[in-house]
């Protein structure tokens, strides 16, 4: 199962629209987790997360690239 956890770091690759119309993820930039499964987004929540089940991430994967995983806190949590 992928987990995003605060250090992560990811690219989108493409724009992220929400039903409103806003744009919270810009194609190009890199975004980071602070919070467990959310990405800080352009308007500065940290807590957005994704409504896709994070087992499957077809959304997810359609949108970003992982850049860095915290490879620390990644194996403190699962060892």
């Amino acid at each position: 199962m992928f987990t995003l956890i605060p250090g992560d770091k990811v690219k989108c690759i493409k724009d992220v629209k929400m039903d409103t119309g806003d744009v919270l993820y810009l194609k190009g930039k890199i975004y980071i987790c602070e919070v467990q499964d959310c990405l800080t987004n352009e308007d500065g929540t940290k807590t957005h997360y994704w409504t896709d089940d994070l087992e499957t991430l077809e959304s997810f994967k359609e949108h970003f690239v992982l850049v860095n995983k915290n490879k620390k806190l990644y194996y403190e949590n699962n060892q």
